[in-house]
């Protein structure tokens, strides 16, 4: 039996990069309408989430909020996937085994 998927690792890594970099987008181009006179500003998925551990991280480790993304979204995106390649084919193999 297989204990990693390398095909799962890649799909899943690159569908969470995809993500995050919508997430990214959505949040500042909603940040762009607030400064353009949108007054129905509302806190996003990515301020909730990213804010605290960027800010927690960057007192720590130094990196501005460019270096966010590639020292936090593209390692967790890693590890997403790595957990995930661990996961597919025991889940696979356990399917196949009640079926």
């Amino acid at each position: 039996m297989k204990h990693f998927s390398r095909k799962a690792f890649i799909i899943v890594a690159l569908l969470h990069i995809a993500g995050t970099l919508f997430l990214l987008e959505a949040a500042v181009s909603r940040m762009k309408a607030y400064e353009h006179g949108d007054t129905s500003f509302s806190l996003t998925i990515v301020s909730w989430i990213w804010e605290p551990v960027r800010m927690v991280l960057s007192h720590y480790f130094r990196f501005g909020p460019a270096g966010s993304f590639y020292y936090l979204a593209l390692p967790w995106s890693v590890c997403v996937g790595g957990c995930l390649a661990f996961l597919v084919p025991h889940l696979s193999r356990w399917r196949h085994q009640t079926a």
